[in-house]
């Protein structure tokens, strides 16, 4: 069974003696907040062709082949429902794609960097937002605009308010995602 012992845990906990790393499935980003995870303890992982997203927790090594299980029950619900409902994939096959090499199912637990920075990047900006739209709704809703790509005539128009008190608002939020972004 593979070690993770090497990993960082999601709030950055040490392990304990008795304990070892085992991983958890990140099934969204909501989790991440609740438990207010360290973004950059996190991996991107391929498994059978789809990238899931794994955080590492300290757990007791007696309880690391009952968690372990338990993730790959996860992982496989989350499976099944990306891949075509006739496609089934079995725990044993998630577990022996590690020991084997050769196959092209396998899973690489290595980082994907590009796909992980994108994906911190995302949660960021919209964190920024979020906190933008707390001054002004306004505001947030044009940064959810530039996000989406509308250019600035487009934002105009959606804002239904005159040309230049869109303008305004336009730059105020600019201005003030500036502002919260390097405070």
């Amino acid at each position: 069974m593979a070690n993770y012992d090497n990993r960082k845990s999601y709030n950055n906990q040490p392990l304990r003696e008795g304990e070892t790393m085992i991983p958890i499935f990140i099934s969204d980003w909501e989790m991440v907040r609740t438990y207010n995870m360290d973004r950059n303890n996190m991996e991107t992982w391929r498994v059978g062709g789809q990238k899931i997203t794994v955080a590492f927790t300290p757990a007791r090594i007696e309880q690391k082949d009952t968690l372990m299980h338990l993730f790959w029950n996860e992982v496989r619900e989350y499976i099944k429902e990306q891949v075509h409902a006739d496609q089934h994939l079995s725990y044993e096959e998630l577990t022996e794609w590690n020991d084997d090499e050769e196959n092209p199912k396998r899973f690489d637990p290595g980082a994907s960097p590009s796909l992980e920075e994108t994906v911190l990047l995302r949660m960021a900006i919209d964190e920024l937002i979020e906190e933008v739209r707390a001054v002004d709704p306004i505001y947030g809703i044009v940064l959810d605009l530039v996000k989406e790509g509308y250019e600035r005539k487009e934002i105009v128009k959606r804002l239904n308010l005159s040309q230049s008190q869109a303008y305004k608002k336009i730059s105020e939020a600019h201005a003030k995602a500036k502002e919260l972004y390097f405070r």
